[in-house]
């Protein structure tokens, strides 16, 4: 399916830019797979990590929520960063409203990093 082979190029572009630098890497996206997924694994499994699970405090719960304001939606948004950033301290959904009103059907994701 044509889906998949945009998730695989998607992924492996991602990582061969990442491996190109010898200095911190910072990779941010709404990827639109979840973190059961394979092209999760393959993102976070060597050269990047997600932030979401170094940090020394993280938010947990998902990253959309069609405007509805769930938190146990699907995470399909990452913050990932390379071995050479130095520390993640900490990693945080963001879940307010605009007047009451949600902005986006995703919740912002932040994280605080030290290159």
């Amino acid at each position: 399916e044509i889906r998949h082979k945009m998730y695989n190029d998607t992924v492996e572009m991602i990582l061969e830019k990442a491996a190109s630098f010898d200095m911190p890497v910072v990779v941010t996206g709404d990827f639109n797979f979840t973190v059961a997924s394979p092209y999760y694994r393959a993102l976070t499994g060597g050269i990047l990590s997600d932030v979401s699970k170094v940090a020394e405090v993280a938010d947990s719960g998902g990253t959309i929520h069609d405007y509805t304001g769930i938190t146990d939606g699907a995470t399909i948004d990452f913050i990932c960063v390379n071995k050479k950033v130095s520390d993640v301290k900490t990693y945080k959904i963001i879940r307010d409203t605009y007047d009451g009103k949600y902005v986006s059907d995703h919740y912002p994701i932040c994280a605080d990093i030290i290159l």
